[in-house]
């Protein structure tokens, strides 16, 4: 289990992604993750087998650090009617940052 909390600016996100992305790869094989994540990124939502995609940069680098990893989001396969962990200030969009994702 593990909480992470990423950088929000793209130099950080990313370096922050090499790193974690090396430490998933040391885990023994069948080790079960669950982390909870401020991700400080888009990702889409899943309904069925369709993802709605909607995310930015910093969401496809870590959709593809999660997949390589066998995880995926779990936030992301249930609808969420209004609830939003994050509003911009500056243009008022709101999304939700703050996800839990699983090995499957």
């Amino acid at each position: 289990m593990a909480s992470v909390y990423y950088p929000f600016h793209d130099i950080s996100h990313k370096e922050f992604n090499e790193v974690l992305n090396s430490l998933l790869q040391r885990l023994p094989q069948n080790t079960h993750v669950i982390m909870g994540a401020d991700i400080n990124a888009k990702l889409g939502r899943q309904d069925c087998d369709k993802l709605q995609p909607v995310q930015n940069t910093h969401g496809t680098y870590l959709l593809s650090l999660y997949l390589s990893n066998g995880l995926q989001v779990e936030n992301t396969l249930f609808a969420t009617p209004n609830h939003y962990t994050f509003t911009n200030i500056n243009d008022g969009e709101q999304k939700m940052i703050n996800i839990f994702a699983n090995s499957h």
